[in-house]
């Protein structure tokens, strides 16, 4: 549903700003649209619209997922559900629930997934919402996809047919674009399923609907690649890339899908340099998504540490406020409600660290599944060799903390990679842009900073010993090095949670 069309806004401009966004959002230019539905839901005019607000909600919860942004996701679909439950709307909290189903099919978790999922369609289902067939053609379009996912093809195919039953009742004009979804992934569903000639039919038959939707038109994708039709497929990627860019949204997990697929299709078509710069496009867009995703990590962390203060402060002034009575008891329930604020404080601290270093593991492991099945679409090269072995032997490195070993250094990564010392000097200049020294100082000095943050108690030679420094003087001077700063200022600094910046010559780029 198009926000604009909503009754109640009495601001003209606010009304201009939510079409503005509308109006982006068809065109699948997400973040300037995101940009004017966060703007309108913070106006203040809104504040006493609920309705406005949910729908808002809605939009902003759909367009994080569209454009990978998890942390976002999380707390905006959070929001929608309790304010749909505080004000009865089944409907949005429908779409919440599925929502929240979706993302944990994301982390492997299929059977919670469809726990969830499956109950939100059924009230949705049930729901009076006005713009109920679409959000249901969504909903389908989802489950499709997800046990396509799950190799559940005969599950897919049932979902992929009540989603063309659901299109076929749209009366707002959105019938043709519905269907135009639904072909397009049944096209793909029948490709995987190896029916490839009514995959075949039903390519054809989207085809002729002359619908342009650039989400349905992924879809795609993997059909082309299957017959190999690598000029169409790059047609679909050059539309993104450009759209993409218009959008300023050149460094998000779309453009990464979209360069993953270019390479594909360039080396398809025998286009090796291209693809090659495609690829190292790629892997800056990963690093960088790296970055972000640490920085919103530390975001999250001061977040965190700001509302438990609050919360401290707040019921420290409460204790205060009631003492007046028999000083004895005041001072026991006040020892006692500061150890279990502490013990709460406690665990909500590594429970988010835990949730942090979980998605740090996943955006590693899938850098390490792009570069494998990058590797496995080309031809072997020396150069090809050298990168597998180096990939390899830092992931043994960072698994086994190889580092920390005080004699660590140029014979053990040598046996790690099975090369001569000048052959190591050779790769590991070529990857990491430094020598063979400054690579394992900066495995050192990155977890130096982890140890700083979780254990602010340790003094430097403890920090210094646990990451194979046994001198004091040469840890500074190697972590100055590093971060432009010393580990006491860098400690100083923790709380403020200011951005660290990072020499490039530390960076790893393969």
């Amino acid at each position: 549903m198009c926000l604009s069309t909503l009754t109640g806004i009495a601001d003209d401009g606010l009304h201009q700003l939510i079409s503005k966004g509308d109006q982006y959002g068809k065109a699948r230019m997400f973040q300037h649209a995101l940009t004017c539905y966060k703007k309108a839901y913070n106006d203040p005019s809104i504040k006493d619209s609920v309705h406005i607000k949910l729908m808002l909600l809605k939009n902003m919860m759909y367009i994080y997922d569209v454009t990978g942004r998890e942390f976002d996701l999380i707390e905006t679909t959070y929001q929608l559900h309790s304010l749909a439950e505080e004000n009865d709307a089944p409907a949005y909290v429908a779409m919440s629930d599925f929502m929240r189903g979706k993302h944990i099919h994301y982390q492997g978790r299929y059977e919670e997934s469809y726990a969830l999922c499956l109950p939100a369609l059924k009230l949705m289902e049930q729901s009076s919402y006005a713009q109920r067939i679409v959000e249901l053609c969504g909903f389908y379009a989802a489950l499709t996809r997800m046990y396509m996912h799950d190799k559940q093809f005969a599950e897919s195919m049932e979902m992929s047919k009540k989603h063309e039953q659901v299109a076929r009742l749209d009366t707002c004009g959105n019938m043709v674009c519905s269907l135009y979804r639904v072909y397009t992934i049944r096209t793909r569903l029948l490709c995987e399923s190896g029916r490839e000639a009514e995959a075949d039919s039903c390519y054809i038959l989207s085809q002729q609907l002359e619908v342009n939707d650039p989400i349905a038109n992924h879809d795609l994708i993997p059909y082309f690649r299957h017959h190999q039709r690598y000029d169409e497929m790059l047609d679909i990627l050059q539309s993104d890339k450009e759209r993409l860019t218009a959008d300023g949204d050149t460094l998000g997990i779309l453009m990464l899908h979209v360069l993953k697929e270019e390479v594909k299709a360039l080396y398809g078509l025998g286009r090796n340099q291209e693809a090659a710069r495609s690829y190292e496009q790629m892997e800056k867009v990963q690093e960088t998504m790296q970055r972000v995703n640490l920085q919103l990590s530390a975001v999250s962390v001061r977040n965190t540490i700001a509302k438990e203060r609050q919360l401290s402060r707040r019921n420290l002034l409460l204790a205060c406020s009631i003492a007046g009575g028999i000083i004895l008891l005041i001072v026991i329930l006040v020892l006692f409600y500061h150890d279990r604020l502490q013990t709460h404080r406690n665990r909500t601290m590594m429970f988010t660290m835990r949730r942090l270093m979980y998605y740090r593991d996943l955006v590693m492991k899938q850098q390490q599944r792009d570069s494998d099945e990058i590797v496995e679409n080309e031809e072997e090269t020396a150069s090809d060799a050298d990168r597998r072995r180096f990939i390899e032997m830092d992931r043994q490195v960072m698994q086994g903390e190889l580092f920390r070993h005080a004699d660590f250094g140029r014979d053990e990564l040598m046996r790690l990679m099975g090369v001569d010392k000048n052959t190591l000097a050779t790769i590991i200049n070529r990857y990491t842009g430094t020598n063979v020294t400054g690579y394992v100082n900066s495995k050192r000095m990155d977890y130096a900073v982890s140890l700083m943050k979780e254990h602010p108690e340790y003094s430097l030679l403890a920090i210094a010993e646990a990451c194979g420094i046994n001198n004091a003087t040469t840890f500074i001077r190697n972590f100055k090095n590093a971060y432009d700063m010393t580990p006491s200022e860098f400690r100083k600094s923790l709380e403020e949670l200011p951005p660290l910046t990072v020499k490039k010559t530390n960076k790893l780029t393969i």
